[in-house]
C-alpha cells in the first residue's frame, strides 16, 4: 500500500505549534548590518555576533564587497 507523504508527517505541524504556543519555537532574525562582531538586527538592536561563518573578517574586505 502506497502511503501518503503529507499524513506521515503531520505531526510536524501539531509538534511546531505546540512549540509556538510554549515561546520555544526559534525565529531567525534579519540582519541589517554587514558581518562583525557587533550587528544589529530587525527592529533596531545591536547585539554581539557569536556565530558567524565571517570568523577571518573577510566579509567586509573591499575586494569582497567589490567581487562579481
Amino acid at each position: 500500500m502506497k502511503s501518503n507523504f503529507m499524513n506521515d508527517f503531520s505531526f510536524v505541524d501539531e509538534e511546531l505549534e505546540l512549540l509556538s504556543e510554549a515561546g520555544l519555537r526559534r525565529e531567525l532574525k534579519t540582519v541589517l548590518t554587514a558581518g562583525g562582531p557587533w550587528i544589529e538586527i530587525a527592529g533596531n538592536k545591536r547585539v554581539l555576533q557569536f556565530a558567524s561563518n565571517n570568523y577571518l573578517g573577510l566579509s567586509n574586505h573591499p575586494e569582497i564587497i567589490n567581487a562579481n
